[in-house]
């Protein structure tokens, strides 16, 4: 009998049957690259927190409070998905097998994505909070429709600039304590 935690991990690598790129994936430099698209994000998450926490001299609201959680929490996920993408698409890949780190880097990337829209949603208009999703699912699902090993390799590497890139964005865009930030977080970032 199987411990819980790996019948779960198979049961999510059950759900990427649908896809066609793991018939083609295989260890490439560029893609092992694209995946610290991620750190971008992370670096730009744990720098905004910091600049706020530095810079504020009264008592931060109740949602700045959460706001900040939801940085420091992102930050380190996407610093995991990083680590998880770069295993899982470079070092322990191989052509036509589903790798264990594959479904660690899958469950990384699903809790990263979520908590990344509930964070986005809290302050920003409805209709980019449901936008951005879909563009990074749309660039995801395009990667793993690839039908050969060149297609697969760009393809993912756009997924991963993409969804680094939206995730950036999604920090930067009306951030918590957006009066504090304007004058500070671009000499913060410079120097981080």
């Amino acid at each position: 009998m199987e411990p819980g935690c790996v019948k779960q991990l198979r049961q999510i690598h059950l759900l990427g049957r649908w896809k066609t790129s793991h018939k083609f994936w295989a260890p490439h430099p560029l893609v092992g690259f694209s995946s610290f698209c991620f750190i971008v994000p992370a670096i730009v998450f744990f720098s905004t927190a910091t600049c706020i926490i530095c810079h504020t001299n009264s008592p931060l609201d109740r949602l700045t409070v959460v706001h900040l959680w939801f940085y420091t929490i992102l930050g380190i996920l996407f610093t995991c998905a990083t680590l998880t993408s770069a295993l899982a698409d470079y070092v322990f890949i191989k052509k036509g097998h589903r790798s264990v780190y594959g479904s660690v880097d899958v469950v990384t990337a699903i809790t990263t994505f979520w908590v990344c829209i509930v964070d986005f949603a809290l302050r920003a208009p409805l209709l980019e909070a449901v936008l951005l999703p879909v563009i990074a699912a749309i660039a995801h699902t395009f990667s793993g429709m690839s039908t050969s090993f060149k297609q697969w390799v760009w393809r993912h590497c756009l997924w991963h600039v993409v969804a680094g890139s939206i995730s950036t964005y999604g920090c930067l865009r009306c951030p918590p304590a957006e009066d504090l930030l304007r004058d500070h977080l671009p000499w913060f970032l410079l120097y981080t």
